[in-house]
């Protein structure tokens, strides 16, 4: 598949006035960058403004991923919490943003701050909601608690270390949480993949 070009609004416009929620770039394409809006749409790598992520329509962005496997793959999560909407909204795209299917799956009812994939399995996610961390072994399909000594609380922002493979997750009311070395973790996703 031809990776298309890409151009993302910077700055609003008239015809587009919204905040900046998240931003992405692909470290291992150049050519693949997308963005959240804080009304709900998604500028994605076709350029197309659309809300066609199902849902509540204007649905907070609250992160884009660009996947580290595949050119075509990203990310998305989404949050209701402005509307007293907590279904977890959570959504990959294989095709450059075409189209986008829910990976959502048994998440409970939690609205979703962060998605990042391992970036040595693709199999591998970790997901932060409001009340903690989750993890997927299968690529989304479904989802563990992921608590390891991690308490309750709101998880803002997950970082895996590329030399050491520590994860890193930056919680709301814990500052900054590590467990160490997760290769056992990415070892039982390919063995799950």
């Amino acid at each position: 598949m031809k990776e298309p070009k890409v151009e993302i609004p910077c700055a609003p416009t008239r015809r587009f006035a919204s905040r900046v929620t998240a931003c992405a770039l692909s470290l291992e394409r150049a050519a693949v960058r997308c963005g959240g809006f804080a009304i709900g749409i998604v500028a994605s790598y076709t350029r197309a403004m659309f809300d066609a992520l199902g849902g509540r329509p204007n649905a907070y962005v609250s992160r884009v991923k660009p996947s580290a496997h595949v050119a075509g793959r990203a990310y998305v999560s989404r949050s209701g919490y402005k509307f007293d909407d907590v279904k977890p909204y959570l959504y990959v795209t294989e095709d450059f943003g075409a189209t986008w299917k829910s990976i959502a799956s048994n998440l409970p009812s939690q609205p979703i701050n962060v998605i990042t994939e391992d970036p040595k399995n693709p199999n591998l996610l970790f997901v932060g909601t409001e009340f903690g961390l989750f993890v997927s072994l299968d690529a989304g399909k479904t989802y563990t608690p992921f608590q390891n000594g991690l308490p309750n609380v709101r998880v803002d922002d997950i970082l895996i270390h590329p030399r050491d493979r520590d994860l890193i997750v930056g919680t709301h009311a814990r500052s900054i949480w590590i467990m160490d070395d997760i290769t056992p973790l990415e070892q039982m996703a390919a063995k799950a993949g």
